[in-house]
């Protein structure tokens, strides 16, 4: 498996995303997107950059939302993204060191409730 991040150039993001370079120049200046290194002077881009343009795009022209509140939406994103993530690895965590456990717990069947009278008994004497 590679870790190596598919690269592209200004010119091929702007093309894939369908966007002027005023548009990204807008978003680079939000922060929104920015190059992840350069090459011979010209800056590079991760493809997933593609992705979130795209998004940005369909909440500004779909829900009339803002550059920044479209960036505030994305950070969320991004968030929750990463506590779900957290959260499998704890569940992960929680079988493989509590499975035995569970399955245990599982197999148990809990006593039935001692039913109460429904009647006093008539006391002698």
């Amino acid at each position: 498996m590679s870790l190596k991040r598919e690269l592209i150039h200004v010119s091929d993001l702007l093309n894939r995303a369908s966007i002027s370079r005023r548009t990204l120049g807008i978003y680079r200046k939000f922060g929104i997107v920015e190059p992840v290194m350069r090459e011979r002077g010209r800056p590079l881009f991760a493809v997933e950059a593609v992705e979130t343009i795209e998004r940005i795009t369909r909440l500004r022209n779909d829900l009339g939302v803002n550059i920044a509140g479209a960036q505030v939406i994305l950070e969320m994103r991004r968030k929750i993204e990463d506590l779900q993530g957290s959260l499998k690895e704890v569940v992960e965590f929680v079988h493989e060191n509590l499975g035995e456990e569970l399955e245990r717990c599982r197999n148990c069947e809990p006593k039935p409730p001692v039913p109460k009278p429904l009647y006093r008994p008539p006391q002698k004497g």
